[in-house]
């Protein structure tokens, strides 16, 4: 049963595309259920609208398609010729800005992203459009939305980098052993044992699908490695005194007045975006690379599957390096510059009215109350962090404050001119504008150490 159905074939992959977005949606309400039952709060699958998000994500599509444009003008049209007759060099270029996407807003905006970066980019560098690598893109986006995903789910727990390595870490499980399944039991891969590996210049090496297993297995647990250790240097090296909100570290250190003083460094937490990156591009290289793009490969070319995997295979170490290299350092400067909490936008306090606004004015009739969701916001802005104990007593406090500007809207000021001073008597008090003595320049220079012209010099 098994054999008949797996086959290199695009219904066969579209057919798998399905199911991994099946398990997405499944596992984004899965989620959903789990914050209305425990956390009490809504938590929405596609995040709601707002001026921020969308110019930013419109920011990151922009920048895909600029890049993509640049690369087809500096190289005088080539790119644009080998976008033409081999859209898989496209689609890998394409991808990692899909990615950038996905990891900065999660899967359905990631998706969004990677439909729209590819319609882009194939409409505007005349590219030849395959829907194969169209589903390629989506998918990609909706991966690095997943562990976007995997990031927001680790934020409310105690040991938020623990379970991030946890979930990354059994993320690379699943992924890695579907990905062996699935390409083993290729007829083509079993019948022959293996593939033969085509090296351009070098004679022809056969890779039986045992070795084939353990060399991706073996990747899989270098990325494993990589996610546990780079975890402990974390701990090691970042202090308990850091705000885990704003990612602000604070240290004593003596100033040359011989006092203590108080001083704030900003460090981000790189340890969650490095290892999520990590695994994102293990994960498309084995997932995306090695299953998913041959088959729309050879259904283009012509060539045997167990060719197009050879060709994958040698591409995926440059492909996975690249992936880090250029993604890592976008993703620290541009997070910092968005100001765009991801979070913000995916829950709500349940006690929050859907469609009724909480600051609402006197002539709305508005009760003027203000619930701890509100107080999180703004505890953000200003890089608070605050407990349930302390939310709470803010909350009785803005209150009271509110109550006595209610008890102030009660006042009849109808008859009462505006003013645009507290006080009636406006005038200037300050001395009459007359000539006084000044002190000769050349005088003044006199007293000075150095000088340079007509003025003094520090």
């Amino acid at each position: 049963m098994t054999e008949s159905f797996i086959r290199p074939s695009s219904s066969f992959a579209m057919v798998l595309f399905a199911i991994i977005v099946g398990l997405v949606l499944v596992l984004s309400l899965t989620k959903k259920l789990y914050y209305y039952l425990f956390r009490k709060k809504r938590y929405y699958t596609i995040p709601r609208f707002s001026v921020i998000g969308m110019t930013n994500i419109a920011m990151v599509i922009a920048i895909a398609v600029a890049i993509i444009l640049l690369i087809s003008a500096i190289t005088g049209g080539l790119a644009s010729i080998l976008f033409r007759v081999y859209p898989g060099t496209r689609v890998s270029i394409e991808t990692i800005l899909v990615k950038i996407s996905g990891l900065l807003f999660g899967p359905i905006i990631g998706m969004i992203s990677g439909i729209i970066i590819d319609l882009l980019a194939v409409t505007l560098s005349a590219g030849f459009f395959h829907y194969g690598y169209f589903v390629v893109a989506i998918l990609t986006g909706m991966l690095a939305g997943m562990i976007r995903s995997l990031l927001t789910t680790s934020k409310y727990s105690k040991y938020r980098n623990f379970s991030l390595s946890v979930y990354l870490s059994l993320l690379v499980i699943a992924s890695f052993l579907l990905t062996i399944f699935l390409i083993t039991s290729m007829p083509e891969i079993r019948i022959n044992g293996g593939f033969d590996l085509s090296i351009p210049g070098v004679s022809q090496t056969k890779i039986s699908s045992v070795v084939f297993t353990w060399i991706i297995l073996g990747f899989g647990i270098g990325i494993i490695a990589f996610i546990w250790i780079t975890f402990l240097i974390y701990k090691l090296t970042t202090p308990n005194n850091a705000y885990s909100l704003s990612g602000f570290v604070h240290k004593r250190q003596i100033h040359s007045n011989h006092k203590n003083i108080i001083t704030i460094d900003a460090k981000q937490n790189w340890y969650s975006s490095l290892s999520s990156l990590v695994v994102l591009a293990g994960v498309n290289a084995v997932l995306v690379n090695l299953f998913f793009l041959p088959i729309f490969d050879k259904e283009i070319t012509g060539q045997p599957y167990a060719f197009w995997i050879s060709i994958r295979l040698i591409a995926n170490p440059a492909l996975f390096m690249i992936d880090i290299v250029v993604i890592f350092p976008v993703i620290m400067i541009i997070q910092p510059i968005m100001k765009y909490n991801y979070e913000d936008e995916l829950t709500e306090d349940l006690n929050t009215p859907l469609f009724v606004k909480h600051w609402t004015s006197r002539k709305e009739g508005g009760n003027m109350k203000i619930n701890k969701d509100d107080l999180k916001k703004l505890s953000r802005l200003v890089m608070f962090e605050l407990d349930d104990a302390q939310l709470e007593k803010l909350q009785v406090e803005f209150e009271d404050i509110l109550s006595n500007f209610k008890q102030i809207e009660k006042l009849d000021t109808s008859n009462v001119k505006a003013m645009n001073y507290p006080i009636s008597n406006s005038s200037n008090k300050l001395r009459d504008d007359r000539d006084v003595y000044q002190a000769d320049q050349k005088i003044a220079q006199k007293t000075a150490k150095e000088t340079l012209g007509d003025f003094v010099k520090v």
